[in-house]
C-alpha cells in the first residue's frame, strides 16, 4: 500500500509540473522586447525599441542611437493571431503632447528571436527584421 501512495504523489507531482509548463507556453511569441535598426544609409544610427506586454499593449521609443534617449514615443495595443500583427497606434512627438491615431496592420512571422513584419498591400509591402533584446 505504501508504495502504490508514493507512485500516486510522484504522479501528481509530474503532472503539477507538466500543467506549470503548459501554463508558461501560452504567452504570445511576440511578447518582448525587440529592436530594429534602420538600414543603411543611416547616419543619425536612429533605433526603434518596442515592448509587447502581455496585456495586448505595447510601447516604442524611437531612439538617435542605442542609448540615446528617445525622440519619440508610441504606445498603443495589438493583436498577434493567424500570422497577423494589428497595432492600434497613439503617437507623440518628442516636442510635446501631440497625438495621432493610427491603425497598422502587417503579416509577421517569428523565428527565434527574428520577428519579421511585412507591410500589407496599402503599406506598400515593405518588410520590418527585429530582433529580440529582452
Amino acid at each position: 500500500m505504501r508504495l502504490a501512495t508514493q507512485w500516486i504523489v510522484r504522479a501528481a507531482v509530474l503532472l503539477l509540473g507538466v500543467a506549470v509548463l503548459v501554463g508558461c507556453s501560452h504567452l504570445p511569441a511576440i511578447v518582448g522586447t525587440w529592436k530594429y535598426t534602420f538600414p543603411a544609409p543611416n547616419p543619425s544610427n536612429e533605433v526603434l525599441f518596442t515592448t509587447f506586454n502581455t496585456d495586448g499593449t505595447f510601447h516604442t521609443e524611437r531612439r538617435a542611437s542605442d542609448r540615446g534617449d528617445p525622440v519619440s514615443r508610441t504606445r498603443g495595443t495589438y493583436t498577434f493571431k493567424g500570422g497577423q500583427l494589428s497595432e492600434e497606434i497613439d503617437r507623440q512627438g518628442a516636442a510635446g503632447p501631440v497625438q495621432v491615431h493610427e491603425r497598422q496592420v502587417w503579416t509577421a512571422t517569428i523565428s527565434g528571436d527574428t520577428l519579421t513584419e511585412t507591410g500589407v498591400k496599402e503599406r506598400g509591402g515593405e518588410s520590418m527584421i527585429w530582433h529580440r533584446v529582452g
